[in-house]
């Protein structure tokens, strides 16, 4: 039925989520067998979520989204690899290992250039990010992914096209 809504719990934290997605996986397909339904995650922590997507798929329940194979290329990585390998022009990026120091995204500025964005991937809904428009500034953008790094994201590092809005 459309007109219901079955929430396994609206109110959790950032981390409770990231633990949640693997643990509900198997409550919204049970609720979605008993009742017959499509689900459609709209946004949040499986909207995105690639393995989410594939388990209803081998369960039979429709997945109102992007199949697991076009989830599986919103991955900020996997899409710009996918854009190298085929020859599409892309901004200049770097992905750093998640214990990054402030020297590892000091020395990623000197070859992505201001001005940029210091992100995690899979922050989350814009979590994270951070623009820098100079080298002053980077120390103290810095201190704000500390957090992210500290629960395992792993850092993006994109120059900014100025100009533009998605």
């Amino acid at each position: 039925n459309g007109d219901r809504w079955y929430p396994n719990n609206p109110n959790l934290t950032i981390e409770e989520i990231k633990n949640y997605t693997n643990q509900g996986i198997p409550r919204v397909i049970e609720i979605a067998k008993k009742h017959g339904a499509a689900v459609d995650p709209v946004v949040g922590p499986y909207a995105e979520n690639t393995r989410f997507a594939a388990k209803l798929e081998e369960n039979g329940i429709p997945f109102i989204g992007p199949n697991q194979y076009a989830l599986s290329l919103i991955n900020k990585i996997s899409v710009r690899e996918l854009a190298r390998e085929v020859g599409v022009p892309a901004l200049r990026w770097m992905c750093l290992p998640n214990n990054a120091t402030l020297e590892d995204i000091v020395a990623a500025s000197n070859k992505i250039g201001f001005p940029m964005m210091i992100k995690p991937i899979d922050g989350g809904g814009g979590s994270g990010i951070t623009r820098v428009d100079d080298l002053s500034q980077l120390e103290a953008e810095f201190q704000r992914l500390v957090p992210y790094l500290e629960k395992g994201y792993v850092p993006f590092v994109e120059q900014v096209l100025n100009g533009f809005r998605h």
